[in-house]
């Protein structure tokens, strides 16, 4: 859910400087907003997380056509792999993860 407000703020606000989606992303279609010409943005999930096999990679049809838009697929099927407190949590991707999303943060 965070994941649509968050989408929804991206594809509204003429002034987002990029936006920053764990665990999700919406077909921007699904959204009032086109998906924002020229802002950066970075989509992470586990490749094999059944959450996000269908809209989610619909960031791919987006990237496609925007490139500024970035997907990273991290190896496995848990959803929250980065939130500690999960059983989902898995220490190398959250620590890659988190790598490219401060140098992502850093360009902005």
């Amino acid at each position: 859910m965070l994941v649509a407000s968050a989408q929804i703020m991206l594809q509204a606000n003429a002034e987002a400087r990029g936006g920053l989606f764990l665990f999700g992303f919406i077909d921007p279609s699904y959204l009032d907003d086109p998906w924002p010409s020229g802002i950066p943005a970075q989509v992470h999930g586990m490749a094999d997380d059944p959450y996000m096999a269908e809209g989610d990679w619909a960031a791919e049809a987006i990237a496609a056509q925007h490139a500024n838009l970035e997907i990273f697929r991290y190896p496995g099927t848990a959803h929250l792999f980065a939130d500690t407190s999960s059983p989902d949590h898995d220490e190398a991707a959250t620590a890659q993860l988190l790598e490219r999303a401060e140098a992502f943060l850093a360009r902005l």
